[in-house]
């Protein structure tokens, strides 16, 4: 436990990072579908308009990693 604490201090960028990935590829699978569960119509809208921006964040996102890991590669 001590071990995984010190690792967390050490990368919490990279931490931080998979947290917002995995946060945003979670609402890009399912925010469309928490509208249905909505039962006031401004969440049916805000949910709606989350899905698709984090399906477009989770494409410019993986654009920028990429391109950052091929700079980093040269």
């Amino acid at each position: 436990m001590k071990k995984l604490i010190s690792n967390i201090k050490k990368y919490k960028k990279d931490y931080l990072l998979l947290f917002i990935v995995v946060s945003v590829l979670f609402m890009a699978v399912n925010g469309d579908g928490f509208s249905d569960l909505a039962k006031k119509k401004f969440w049916w809208n805000a949910w709606s308009v989350i899905w698709i921006l984090s399906i477009i964040a989770s494409v410019l996102g993986w654009i920028y990693l990429w391109n950052k890991d091929k700079k980093a590669n040269r």
